[in-house]
């Protein structure tokens, strides 16, 4: 039986992605995501939410930390974020009944899926989101 549930992320403004991509330059990512793909997810539910997606360009983060970081199929380079409104955001989702798989929400950019970075370093980054979106989970029992 397939249940539905529901995903929330964010994108962000072309100079934001810009910036990504130097940052993918800079971690010398052999296989960095292309900046289409490049988001920062704040709700991954089993449980359906009802949720009216946040339009508008806003500053979300202004420090980050790029680090490697295991993962069930090997490792991935995320930019972590010190993002209060992501933060936020995610506990509002709560409240409306979505569910959180972690112990923890880490907001986080993902780099590269199935990379290494030669370093780990943390930096001032500007990150601007430019809308939300939301999207139906259907892949999971």
């Amino acid at each position: 039986m397939m249940s539905n549930g529901t995903y929330v992320a964010v994108k962000f403004s072309a100079d934001t992605l810009l910036r990504l991509q130097n940052l993918q330059k800079r971690a010398k990512l052999n296989n960095p995501l292309p900046l289409e793909e490049l988001h920062a997810t704040i709700c991954y539910s089993r449980n359906p939410i009802h949720v009216v997606p946040k339009v508008g360009n806003k500053v979300i983060a202004v420090h980050g930390f790029v680090e490697n970081l295991a993962t069930r199929d090997g490792n991935a380079v995320v930019l972590r974020l010190d993002s209060p409104y992501l933060v936020e955001r995610h506990n509002q989702l709560k409240k409306l009944g979505a569910t959180h798989d972690f112990p923890d929400y880490l907001p986080h950019i993902s780099l590269s899926y199935d990379d290494k970075s030669t370093e780990e370093f943390r930096l001032d980054v500007l990150i601007e989101m430019t809308h939300e979106y939301v999207e139906e989970l259907k892949d999971f029992l």
